[in-house]
């Protein structure tokens, strides 16, 4: 955050509308691929020019919510605008920062944000519009399956990918096909009832490893919640058993495990519409987790 006196500029007013105009800028940069309004107004005032780097952050973070193409445009942005010197390369490192430490907000709604990222951090590094040691400084050590840590992921990620994609020629390729957060939803509830059916735990393990998207394994914990709250007897049990063969194999961490089971509670009272016993149940539920240690120290 800035501090709100910036050599002698009262920026107490500032910081509201220049971050709402700066996310403007960045929509728009994204939607014409003119950089004309953003040169113009970002030259026409001594306040504006010091919230470049929230500029190079929103052109990041709405990109990651287009097609690959507009990834694909940011990258070359930065690029082209870091080499002209209206950015500098502080400011891109406080945005990269800045897109590092909220990650778990972000990937709320982004399920492979961390991934993408990586694969954005590790581009620009190759390109040279910011340097190896931003990496480097980040004295990376590498995460264990489980851990909550999902900045050291993306982070580690990155230095790997630098090496890997250091012998393609064209990196506008990098990003593979990214799945839609409706399409994972349905992915998750047909696993869940597949296994219901089948009752193979191993299987039920390979296809939630398939998914390969740790960060967004609260939809699961909701599912599995509701639906446990929906059933009753056997198939109950056997909701409650999965939940703890994913957490004792890793596959929910903490973070997760709270996020989904807010997302429950925020919404059991529709739920009791179609459920009536369903804070009751509920409850039941959360304290069977707790006998189970689910939610626990490792």
């Amino acid at each position: 955050d800035f501090s709100t006196v910036v050599e002698g500029l009262d920026l107490t007013k500032s910081i509201p509308e220049e971050k709402e105009k700066a996310t403007e800028l960045a929509r728009e940069y994204l939607s014409s691929r003119d950089s004309e309004e953003i040169l113009k107004y970002y030259q026409s005032s001594e306040k504006a020019a010091l919230f470049k780097s929230y500029l190079a952050k929103k052109l990041i973070e709405i990109s990651f919510d287009g097609k690959n193409e507009d990834k694909n445009f940011a990258c070359r942005a930065l690029k082209e605008h870091a080499k002209s010197g209206f950015f500098t390369t502080a400011s891109i490192k406080y945005a990269l920062d800045d897109l590092v430490w909220n990650l778990k907000d972000l990937s709320v709604d982004i399920p492979e944000v961390s991934s993408t990222l990586a694969k954005l951090i590790a581009r620009l590094v190759l390109e040279e519009t910011v340097t190896a040691t931003y990496l480097i400084e980040s004295e990376l050590t590498e995460p264990e399956l489980g851990d909550d840590n999902i900045e050291g992921y993306c982070l580690f990620e990155a230095f790997g990918l630098k090496d890997q994609l250091s012998f393609q020629q064209n990196l506008d390729g990098i990003w593979g096909t990214l799945a839609t957060i409706d399409s994972l939803k349905e992915v998750i509830k047909n696993n869940i009832d597949e296994f219901l059916i089948s009752k193979d735990e191993q299987e039920a393990l390979r296809q939630f490893k398939r998914l390969k998207c740790p960060y967004y394994m609260h939809e699961f914990v909701k599912r599995v919640i509701v639906m446990a709250i929906e059933r009753e007897g056997e198939e109950r049990d056997q909701l409650i058993c999965l939940t703890k063969l994913m957490w004792d194999q890793l596959l929910v961490n903490n973070t997760q495990l709270h996020i989904g089971l807010k997302r429950v509670e925020d919404g059991l009272k529709d739920l009791s519409l179609d459920v009536p016993k369903a804070e009751e149940i509920h409850k039941e539920l959360l304290d069977k987790l707790q006998q189970l240690d689910i939610g626990g120290k490792r």
